[in-house]
């Protein structure tokens, strides 16, 4: 492990208070190793049972939920330091209807939750208190978060979901233009619509003034729409 993917993990939300001293304790408490996935890997199957959870070390993983019609609308996209699939790693219920998949070349730090969260108290972890408090924290964030994604996909127009998006994305970055590392799939997929509805629907804010497009950049030209 590379002194620059050291600190990411002790940048990392789940490792807050942990230094260069007691992280490897740490790590060496969950069982964690390193795996490196091609892009567009599916980590774990639909309806696999695990204590694992993923630390971003490089790269990026979708978490997408599948609906009734198979259709695929992405949740979130991790990014490095950044761990997914905690709910679950936790409770070990199994990913019933959530599709989680590398986005490029990704390499992961799969941490095993289950030397802390054992009832049975089999595992002697003394850093047990530390880390569930910081993942209590990381599941509220998270919570956080999927209220903000209901706000917007419960909007009653496409127009409406997309200034929704653009609005809280503008809040995030502190500027009327914003930049969307996405594409026209992906940000259909963000708020739960399709491609081409996405598509002409940007055309038509562009065309009445609300936005201007250039590129990957969107300026939001009226912000009381």
């Amino acid at each position: 492990m590379t002194n620059e993917e050291i600190n990411l993990i002790l940048s990392s939300s789940l490792f807050k208070g942990f230094d260069e001293d007691t992280i490897f304790y740490a790590l060496k408490c969950l069982k964690a190793h390193e795996i490196t996935y091609q892009d567009s890997t599916q980590l774990f199957e639909l309806g696999e049972n695990t204590s694992l959870a993923p630390l971003i070390l490089r790269g990026a993983v979708d978490v997408s939920i599948i609906n009734d019609a198979a259709n695929l609308f992405t949740l979130n996209r991790f990014k490095e330091g950044e761990v997914l699939a905690l709910a679950n790693a936790i409770t070990h219920k199994p990913h019933k209807t959530m599709n989680i998949c590398t986005h490029g070349k990704t390499k992961l730090l799969m941490l095993d939750l289950f030397p802390i969260t054992d009832s049975n108290n089999n595992y002697q972890c003394q850093y047990k208190v530390m880390l569930m408090r910081n993942i209590i924290h990381l599941l509220s964030n998270r919570l956080l978060v999927i209220q903000n994604k209901f706000q917007i996909i419960t909007q009653k127009t496409l127009k409406d979901k997309l200034l929704s998006y653009f609005k809280k994305a503008s809040q995030i970055q502190n500027s009327k233009t914003i930049v969307i590392n996405n594409t026209r799939e992906e940000l259909a997929q963000m708020i739960c619509a399709e491609r081409s509805a996405v598509s002409r629907e940007l055309n038509r804010m562009q065309n009445e003034g609300i936005i201007k497009i250039n590129k990957n950049r969107i300026t939001l030209v009226n912000n009381d729409e």
